[in-house]
């Protein structure tokens, strides 16, 4: 029986669903090259016959419907409305017998593009599940190698393990997405996608185990590309300091083996990696440097696939491919894969659970990062899963529908989910199966309605923002996360609009923090941003003292962008005070210890944000109580609803104070998300989405919501001809009666059931 531990401690070490690679990796910038890794054959494939589907340049980032499946005979595929299909059968399909076979796939594809829809294919740069691979197989050779000189493998369920370092593994990978394209994939999701490099970020040796991975691979490929790192890196004397008198001659696997290393050993360690734990050292002799070298590695194979599999499909059939993650949370070490993305696919590690939990800053999030819609599935979290299939949560999966689509992003589902259980010995098949009728109802909605989620087309009205750093994720990942989740959810609950801002740290991605970002807002947040650049911390300085306000939550520019602590004399005396002004603006620091009516606190927490997400939010809802138990974790106190009330009362007066005027004024109740847009060309208008949070998950009953008060901030020149409501649970477009006060569109909406969209006009 494998060990259980907590399911927050899991959720650590997975690194927020399986998407960590190492933080070595981003100890120093990567320039990438323009050129291939290795020149490789180009495949000797066969054209399919011309699609039926126009073939629209970045087709992902127009409105579409998701759905995880197989073909379009599949049922419900056609009644739910689907216009993109992931597809996770193309991989590895020549071992997997008739079913999938390469001529099955392409009539399955040619019959969904017959249909008008379009496919995804998922490819994993890693593994083949389910195949065991016998040494006369071509792709043999190309195993990763551990320390001990093993083939790398998984062994519940088996799989073939491949280094992407090896020459002959990246032939077969681009051989494969040809393949793809040939057969008129339209789209291409890289699973696995840390590649070699998940081996020295923490990352577990398989789904079916928390056991630690190998450590890193140690096969002839990264045997002699860390040598020519090293080569490059450390002079003579450099490494004879290492004990590497010939460093023609050295393996970096006999030179840990003779110091007592194993691969059980090394892949504990590497578990540092994951990024929970900022003050982790890794003792392994010149493992920082190895980390590093995969991590770099990695980024000039995945730039390498991309170009060659975009090029391919360009120049052979003048198409544009979808180039996607099956990315997890973000923590550090994913940041230096964003450029390298069109966009993300995979679940998110929180999944907020009604009334109280939301996650729409996510998917706001997402498009900050790529400016593309985040793809998102059910949450892996075996409580929630075991939650869905429980309560047969069929309106609570409405409600995360139309929290994707109102927050820039797009929900995908399949037909059955399967329990990927961190703690029992085998997964679990669960009983839910997706609603077709309520897909139908949403998806026909959406897709009646592009001009609404056309978010090219649209700006936020937001005038406040919130900080995400790459800094103090690296550094400070636990708290930075948290009080992020914190402050977003208290200006959901406020009704306030806000934007993300994902700032890198010139390090993994691109300071681009500036003046000219946070000049669109009159508020920003700093939540817990422990680590900030120096560049960083002068455009917070500037933008408060041309008369822009800052409420910093927790510690703000203790650390600079390498984790270490600096002495920031003008930024420090304004957080030792709760309010100062500072030239023009107003400079706020929120501590927890303002609220100490409830003695619940962790002793790391230290600001209100983190302690309202922790202890009111998360797992607040009372049918989560017997799930945890389950999982051998116990519910935790909350905050009463009077400390909480007193939290939002502080941030909503700090509001008011700190912006000239709302764009959404707080009328509303609690349980009602807003989300408000733009439309800046001819003829103006302006989106407004409520989405209804009075959800009860024992009873999977959502409590309708009537004569709800709206008052929407109208653009200086914008003159209002009519207001209509509109959703997709109810039929056609009602005009409102509406009055113009002080510039604020005011009206009432009928009723809510789950999902209004308002359309001024």
């Amino acid at each position: 029986m494998k060990k259980r531990i907590s399911r927050r401690d899991f959720l650590k070490l997975t690194s927020l669903g399986f998407g960590a690679a190492s933080l070595a990796a981003c100890e120093r910038f990567i320039q990438l090259s323009p050129t291939p890794v290795y020149s490789l054959p180009i495949a000797e494939t066969t054209k399919s016959a011309p699609e039926t589907i126009a073939k629209d340049e970045k087709w992902w980032l127009k409105p579409q419907t998701y759905h995880i499946g197989e073909g379009s005979d599949e049922p419900g595929i056609v009644q739910m409305k689907i216009t993109v299909l992931h597809d996770w059968t193309f991989w590895g399909q020549e071992y997997y017998g008739e079913y999938v076979s390469y001529e099955n796939i392409r009539q399955r594809w040619e019959g969904i593009h017959q249909r008008g829809m379009r496919i995804e294919a998922v490819v994993s740069i890693v593994d083949i599940f389910f195949v065991e691979i016998g040494a006369d197989d071509e792709i043999y050779p190309y195993s990763g190698i551990s320390l001990e000189g093993k083939h790398i493998q998984y062994d519940d369920p088996p799989a073939f393990v491949g280094c992407t370092n090896q020459p002959g593994w990246q032939a077969y990978l681009v051989r494969k997405m040809k393949d793809a394209v040939d057969m008129g994939v339209d789209g291409i999701t890289i699973d696995d996608y840390e590649g070699t490099s998940r081996w020295v970020s923490g990352t577990p040796s398989g789904m079916a185990g928390l056991e630690a991975g190998p450590g890193g691979c140690f096969c002839p490929a990264c045997e002699e590309g860390f040598r020519e790192y090293l080569r490059i890196t450390y002079s003579e004397a450099g490494l004879q300091a290492f004990d590497i008198p010939d460093i023609n001659t050295f393996r970096y696997s006999e030179y840990l083996l003779e110091r007592d290393w194993t691969s059980k050993r090394l892949g504990e360690e590497s578990l540092k990696y994951s990024g929970w734990d900022s003050e982790a050292e890794i003792t392994a002799p010149l493992y920082e440097d190895y980390a590093h070298f995969q991590n770099q590695r990695i980024l000039e194979v995945t730039r390498y696939l991309r170009d060659s599999i975009k090029a391919y499909a360009r120049d052979g059939y003048g198409k544009e491919i979808a180039w996607s993650a099956n990315m997890g949370e973000y923590t550090y070490a994913t940041h230096k894969f964003f450029p390298l993305y069109d966009r993300s696919v995979g679940s998110i590690w929180y999944f907020g659970i009604p009334p109280r939990g939301t996650e729409g800053y996510y998917y706001r999030l997402d498009y900050a990062i790529y400016g593309a819609p985040r793809i998102r599935e059910v949450s892996r979290d075996p409580v929630v899963v075991a939650a869905i299939n429980e309560y047969h949560a069929d309106n609570l999966l409405a409600i995360k529908n139309a929290e994707a689509y109102a927050n820039r992003g797009a929900y995908i589902e399949q037909g059955y989910y399967l329990v990927e259980s961190a703690y029992d010995e085998e997964a679990e098949a669960s009983a839910f199966h997706t609603d077709v009728e309520t897909k139908y109802k949403n998806n026909s909605f959406y897709l009646e309605h592009k001009a609404l989620f056309d978010f090219e087309a649209t700006t936020s009205m937001a005038r406040a923002a919130v900080l995400y750093a790459s800094s103090s994720i690296k550094n400070n990942l636990y708290n930075h996360t948290i009080a992020f989740n914190g402050i977003c959810e208290i200006l959901t609950d406020l009704h306030v609009q806000y934007d993300t801002i994902f700032v890198g740290d010139g390090i993994s991605n691109e300071d681009t923090l500036s003046g000219d970002v946070l000049s669109h807002y009159e508020l920003v947040f700093l939540p817990n941003t422990a680590s900030l650049t120096d560049s960083q911390v002068e455009a917070i300085l500037a933008y408060v003292n041309a008369g822009g306000t800052v409420a910093a939550l927790g510690e703000v520019g203790i650390m600079n962008e390498e984790g270490i602590e600096v002495k920031r004399p003008e930024l420090s005396a304004l957080t030792r005070q709760r309010y100062s002004e500072y030239g023009n603006g107003q400079f706020y620091h929120l501590r927890v210890d303002v609220f100490q009516a409830d003695s619940v606190f962790d002793e790391e927490i230290h600001d209100i944000a983190s302690a309202y997400f922790q202890y009111y939010i998360e797992n607040s809802d009372p049918s989560i109580a017997s799930l945890l138990y389950l999982y051998d974790e116990e519910p935790i106190n909350h905050l009463s609803e009077e400390t909480a009330r007193a939290i939002r009362q502080e941030i909503s007066a700090l509001i008011d104070n700190s912006i000239s005027a709302r764009i959404v004024q707080d009328t509303l109740s609690e349980n009602i998300c807003v989300q408000a847009y733009l439309k800046s060309e001819s003829p103006q208008e302006i989106f407004v989405h409520l989405i209804n949070y009075d959800y009860e998950l024992q009873t999977d009953n959502v409590h309708d919501q009537s004569d709800i008060p709206v008052a929407i901030k109208l653009p200086d020149t914008f003159e209002v001809e009519s207001i209509n409501v509109m959703s997709p649970d109810f039929d056609g477009t009602h005009e409102l009666d509406f009055t113009i006060e002080d510039r604020y569109a005011k009206f009432t909406v009928p009723l809510l059931h789950i999902w209004d969209v308002i359309v001024i006009e």
